[in-house]
C-alpha cells in the first residue's frame, strides 16, 4: 500500500495533495508548516498505518524533519516498521527493512549525493542551453585591466589607483603583482 504524507507551506494543500494523489496513494496525511519544518502528528498517523512492505511517499527529504537528527530518528521508525520510502523530488525508493549492509546513514549519504547529482546535471543543461557561465562573475573585466593598466603606466600609487577603480588592494595585488614589481623595478 501507498500512503502519502506531506509538509505543507503557504496554503499549498492542493500542490502536496495532486502530486501524492498522481503517484497512487492510497491514504494521504498532511502537516502545517507550522510544525516548524519537523513533522507532525499527521507523520505519525502515517507510520501507524504502515504494514511491512508498505511505502511511504513524500515530495522531498526535507518531510522528514528540519535536522539530520530528526531525518535519522524518522527513518529509524519508518526501519522499525520495514517499510520503504520514496521520495518524489528526484523519484528515489529505498527499502528501510533492517539488514546489515544497509544503515540509515547510508541511505541519507546515497541520497543526498543522488540529488546533488541531479541538481548539478539539471543547473549545467540550463546553464549551456543559456549559454551562461558557471562560477562567479570576475571582479576586474578586461575594460577595468586597460584603466588599470594605463594608471601603472603612469605611475599613479597603489593606494590611489585602487581608490579611483573601487577595488580593494588584495584584488589589485592578485591581478597586477607583475606589474607592479616591475614598475617598482624601474623606479
Amino acid at each position: 500500500m501507498l500512503i502519502g504524507y506531506g509538509i505543507v507551506t503557504n496554503g499549498k494543500y492542493r500542490d502536496v495533495f495532486v502530486a501524492l494523489n498522481n503517484c497512487g496513494c492510497q491514504k494521504i496525511f498532511t502537516d502545517d508548516c507550522d510544525t516548524a519544518g519537523n513533522p507532525g502528528n499527521e507523520f505519525y498517523k502515517a507510520v501507524d498505518q504502515l504494514q511491512p512492505n508498505d511505502i511511504l511517499v513524500i515530495t522531498s527529504i526535507g518531510q522528514l524533519g528540519k535536522s539530520i537528527d530528526s531525518v535519522v530518528k524518522n527513518l529509524a521508525i519508518l526501519s522499525n516498521k520495514k517499510t520503504n520510502l520514496q521520495i518524489l523530488e528526484n523519484n528515489f525508493i529505498f527499502s528501510l527493512k533492517q539488514s546489515q549492509d544497509n544503515s540509515l546513514l547510508q541511505i541519507i549519504i546515497g541520497y543526498h549525493l543522488k540529488a546533488t547529482h541531479v541538481k548539478s546535471e539539471a543547473r549545467n543543461q540550463t546553464m549551456s542551453q543559456t549559454g551562461k557561465k558557471a562560477g562567479r562573475k570576475p571582479l576586474i573585466d578586461d575594460n577595468l585591466k586597460k584603466k588599470i593598466n594605463t594608471l601603472i603606466e603612469q605611475n599613479y600609487r597603489v593606494e590611489d589607483i585602487c581608490d579611483f577603480t573601487g577595488i580593494k588592494r588584495s584584488t589589485f595585488y592578485n591581478h597586477f603583482s607583475k606589474g607592479r614589481r616591475k614598475q617598482a623595478a624601474t623606479i
